[in-house]
């Protein structure tokens, strides 16, 4: 029972030490992940390196297919540029394998001090790091009680004939491995155990790499849970990370004696051997599928077919709950909902015009649709940054999230008003009113005034640039300055007695008051990103 309550414990340290790791060095990195999932390109040695570097990060190959799958069914990320990405991650899963064979565990408890320290006592990125740092001191930490629980195994002739049936049988090696790292969510956890048994003369390298080809199957089964009820595109990245692993671990099983021969040659320790062994094997898969990638792709894509009879309509594209855990990437994930709903303001400040000078009635069911879309991502946001509150977010990301909330409470209050003058257009050609040739000038000049205005402020936020943001704060007093000239040039008519002024007299007072209200509404997107 002791041994079995360590080995449990050793576990869950290990688990806990490589997510506090994975998130430690995702917010050290903040804004540089970011740029690093700007280079995915089609350009697959870029892919690769793309891969390898988010996957060292982030601690997961796993985690890593995730987000593939989740940016692929969010359109961000077409098909055949995941290939190469996920190709990098399967070796970027091997750098917490190769650091746990170096046996640092003697220095766990210091990396465990220094890493409490820096956390407690820095601010920004360090901080984060601190906690990375702590993180591997956790996972040297738990190597170091799996040594201490599994060196009385060693004698134990059950435990003897378990491993002795693993090395004798492949299947029986690469199913275990499989099973466990499912289970455990992660290979490096697996392969981790498996190097501590092999260390301490529990397992021989014969049949702990057995173990490592099915640590590297068991890795796609959080992928493919992922993809489950995911866009088409989706369920191919996981299907494509599943058949990557299978095939190379199939490939691999007729050659698996010289190629445990040659790991064997790798290096004097087994430790060091069983991480090599991983990674050669990692490496291997890159060598072969890299130049395939995209007759892969197409296989892929025969294989799990488009349905030309599924219909798609509006729907949130970009909000997914799996990346809630990568702040910086859910942040980014909200601000392209964003980018969708200034999209639809844009459409509609254009239509709404339309309708007024060429009384075209058809647009007002389109401007009544694009307003009920802005609800629904306007509701969808909210909700969304609300669950991500419920994370640990720096200041930073605070102060973003806000304003991505302000951003979008400003949209919603556009959508509404354009609607509202849709209406009056709506009325205006039911009524048959004219304005007069110098009101619909005077409207036009402020329209254009205000839709610029707006565009400036989208293009502000979407940029972060405060020089526009602030160019933009500038026209509140030029815009309610015009509002008032205006709306004396039509009293002015009025009292002139011009017919067409007095028919449309309340229609043109509100539309001019609604165009500096949006244009308020302007300058409060551009105020958030100032405050951001």
């Amino acid at each position: 029972m002791n041994i079995l309550m360590s080995f449990l414990g050793g576990v869950a340290l290990l688990l806990l030490g490589m997510q506090m790791a994975g998130e430690g060095l995702q917010k050290a990195a903040g804004a540089r992940l970011r740029s690093i999932l700007n280079t995915l390109t089609t350009n697959r040695f870029s892919g690769l390196l793309v891969g390898t570097v988010m996957t060292a990060i982030m601690q997961s190959s796993g985690a890593t297919t995730v987000l593939l799958v989740s940016f692929v069914g969010s359109g961000l990320l077409a098909f055949e540029q995941t290939i190469a990405v996920i190709l990098g991650a399967n070796i970027g899963t091997t750098f917490t394998v190769q650091l746990i064979a170096f046996r640092l565990t003697d220095y766990a408890l210091l990396l465990v001090a220094i890493g409490f320290l820096i956390s407690s006592f820095s601010k920004g990125s360090a901080r984060h790091f601190g906690r990375a740092v702590l993180g591997f001191g956790l996972i040297f930490l738990a190597i170091r009680i799996f040594g201490d629980t599994m060196a009385p195994l060693k004698d134990n002739p059950f435990v003897a004939q378990v491993l002795t049936a693993i090395g004798q049988d492949l299947w029986l090696g690469i199913m275990t491995g499989a099973v466990v790292t499912a289970l455990m969510n992660s290979s490096a956890a697996t392969i981790g155990i498996a190097i501590v048994m092999a260390h301490h003369g529990l397992m021989p390298l014969s049949a702990a790499i057995p173990i490592v080809l099915g640590a590297n199957i068991g890795t796609c089964a959080l992928s493919m849970f992922s993809a489950f009820g995911a866009p088409l595109e989706a369920r191919r990245v996981a299907t494509a990370h599943g058949l990557i692993k299978t095939i190379g671990v199939l490939l691999m099983v007729p050659v698996v004696g010289p190629f445990i021969h040659f790991t064997s040659l790798s290096a004097p320790d087994v430790a060091r051997q069983i991480a090599n062994g991983h990674t050669a094997f990692n490496f291997l898969l890159s060598l072969l599928f890299l130049p395939l990638a995209t007759p892969f792709a197409r296989l892929i894509k025969r294989l799990l077919p488009a349905n030309p009879n599924e219909e798609v309509g509006f729907q949130i594209r970009y909000l997914d709950e799996r990346i809630l855990g990568s702040p910086i990437l859910a942040l980014g994930a909200a601000n392209r909902e964003v980018r969708r709903m200034a999209d639809r303001v844009q459409v509609m400040i254009s239509e709404v015009m339309e309708l007024f000078l060429k009384g075209n009635e058809e647009v007002t069911d389109h401007i009544e649709k694009l307003e009920t879309e802005l609800d629904s991502l306007t509701k969808a946001i909210i909700n969304y940054l609300s669950s991500l509150s419920q994370n640990a977010l720096t200041e930073e990301e605070s102060r973003k999230a806000s304003a991505i909330l302000y951003i979008v409470n400003d949209l919603e209050h556009i959508g509404d008003m354009l609607t509202k003058m849709a209406l009056l257009g709506k009325k205006k050609i039911e009524m048959a009113l004219v304005f007069s040739e110098q009101g619909i000038n005077e409207l036009i000049e402020m329209h254009d005034k205000v839709a610029t205005n707006l565009d400036m402020a989208i293009v502000s936020f979407m940029t972060s640039d405060r020089q526009l943001a602030e160019k933009v704060m500038e026209t509140k007093p030029k815009i309610a300055r015009l509002e008032r000239d205006l709306r004396a040039a039509h009293l002015s008519r009025l009292w002139a007695g011009q017919q067409f002024s007095r028919q449309t007299s309340t229609i043109h007072l509100d539309l001019i008051n609604g165009w500096q209200r949006i244009n308020d509404h302007a300058v409060n997107v551009a105020q958030a990103v100032l405050e951001s």
